[in-house]
């Protein structure tokens, strides 16, 4: 029999020490964990005193309306839908697919992911392996040699630092994800807004021509007024007036109009030219608000 050299024995009394005390220092992680600060909510509006059983309260209760509830982990989905516009819809889902902002934040978030993927992996042990292959002949003989080198490594987390490391990487993996949840939205309400601006020009601007047409009968009127002696030529250069002011109008909101629908091609990654938006009016009108009730963001 052969007894054990000291050293050897030594090292395997050191490591099964370690082991035994991995569970215990497990607990010990550098730093305290972080609380959420809290924030005293008033139960009742101070403006306009509005109690739950005020009128103007009960009765936006029986016409439907509740205090909203926000909550900024969920999903918006496709609330742009209740315009019931098959032009928006289609626009703003073109946000996803060209919008460089939007990519820039799914970058972002993707890069976060991974960053909390790496610092997963040092919690792990470490395996470096590097073939080797040598062929050696004399003669009619040949030797092929292969070799397999291998090396281990594992940093035990003792005082609990990749932890910490991997907590604010997941931290900032969820500001990343809440930052492409905002943009997305943001994006999609700024094309709605300019949406309905469009069509709010069309709606105005086919008042105008209107205006224009009338104004236009009632200046051959007074020409004819005019003609008559029955008029005089400052109620003939009122009328022209009139009518060139009323066409200058229609003009502007044309311009407004082409440069809303640039706005929105820009936000869908597309070039103006490409994106053209067919004439229409504002189908709906927005619900009348309750008086009293505040709005609660």
């Amino acid at each position: 029999m052969s007894r054990e050299p000291a050293a050897a024995n030594r090292r395997r009394r050191t490591l099964a020490s370690l082991l035994a005390a991995a569970p215990l220092l497990a607990g010990c992680v550098v730093g305290p964990d972080y609380t959420r600060p809290s924030v005293e909510t008033p139960f009742a509006y101070k403006q306009g005193g509005v109690r739950e059983d005020s009128p103007a309260y009960v009765a936006a209760r029986k016409n439907g309306w509740r205090e909203a509830r926000p909550n900024d982990a969920v999903e918006r989905g496709d609330w742009w839908r209740v315009f019931r516009d098959p032009n928006l819809d289609r626009l703003i889902r073109l946000v996803d697919v060209d919008n460089q902002s939007l990519r820039q934040a799914v970058a972002n978030y993707r890069q976060a992911r991974a960053l909390v993927a790496s610092a997963q992996a040092a919690l792990y042990p470490t395996v470096i392996g590097a073939p080797s292959i040598t062929r050696t002949g004399s003669g009619t003989t040949t030797r092929t040699n292969v070799a397999l080198l291998g090396q281990a490594s594992w940093e035990l987390d003792l005082f609990g630092g990749t932890r910490r490391t991997i907590e604010s990487e997941a931290a900032l993996a969820q500001s990343d994800a809440a930052t492409l949840a905002l943009t997305r939205l943001s994006i999609q309400a700024e094309i709605a807004a300019d949406y309905l601006t469009v069509r709010y020009a069309d709606s105005l601007q086919k008042v105008l021509e209107e205006n224009v047409e009338n104004f236009k009968k009632t200046l051959a009127i007074t020409e004819n007024q005019y003609a008559a002696g029955v008029a005089a030529r400052s109620d003939v250069i009122t009328a022209q007036t009139q009518v060139q002011t009323i066409e200058a109008q229609a003009i502007a909101v044309r311009l407004t109009r082409v440069q809303y629908v640039n706005a929105i091609a820009t936000l869908i990654g597309r070039p103006p030219s490409e994106v053209s938006i067919p004439v229409a009016g504002i189908p709906r009108n927005p619900p009348g608000v309750p008086v009293g009730i505040p709005g609660d963001l």
